[in-house]
């Protein structure tokens, strides 16, 4: 398997990503919370060990390999409570599966710039910055009580289902969230979004 010209091997996997990896066929969430609200912050999340730890070339990987559902249930990336490293690169990609990353801390800014895919989730993620301008996405794009220490960009992007920013909050002075010329079929939502910055639309 290769992500960008690197080879993956399943033997080269860390524990965290063999879960990971196991899961994926289908659809099952893998849960790397503690239960302990002080550590599993994901602001915090740059802290987290080995063992919550998964690189994003796993993730990215994962999303664009062809797997047919197995016994009735749908191949997807459902995590939570992991630190993500390096960039999860998607760009000008096309994402076969649907991915969901809850309360995950990501290293560097995801980029979905000019990717097609199913529907992304990073609720209640911490995450610093979004490129995702010119996306085409065929459901939600879910950004729900994330923290981002980043510029958003979404110009251009275009969504059959939603965007969700409710209760997300931005650190940046400036151009925080770029939405311009943004298509949602299902709308925006944007309930007690706080941003430091300027939200264009």
């Amino acid at each position: 398997m290769s992500m960008r010209g690197a080879t993956l091997r399943v033997e080269e996997l860390s524990e965290a990503e063999r879960r990971m990896w196991e899961a994926f066929p289908f659809g099952e969430e893998v849960d790397f919370t503690t239960g302990k609200p002080e550590e599993d912050d994901p602001a915090t999340g740059a802290a987290w060990g080995t063992e919550r730890t998964v690189r994003a070339r796993v993730n990215a990987a994962l999303l664009m390999r062809e797997e047919a559902p197995q016994s009735h249930r749908i191949p997807a990336i459902r995590i939570k409570g992991a630190r993500i490293v390096e960039r999860l690169d998607l760009a000008y990609s096309t994402v076969r599966h649907s991915a969901r990353f809850l309360s995950c801390h990501f290293e560097r800014d995801p980029s979905l710039y000019w990717t097609r895919c199913p529907q992304m989730s990073f609720n209640g993620s911490h995450l610093p910055g979004l490129s995702g301008s010119n996306a085409q996405i065929d459901g939600h794009l879910r950004l729900e009580g994330c923290m981002f220490t980043g510029l958003v960009e979404l110009r251009g992007t275009q969504l059959a289902g939603s965007l969700t920013l409710s209760y997300a909050r931005t650190s940046v002075t400036g151009l925080a969230i770029d939405c311009d010329r943004l298509q949602a079929g299902r709308g925006i939502s944007a309930i007690e979004l706080e941003a430091a910055g300027q939200v264009r639309r």
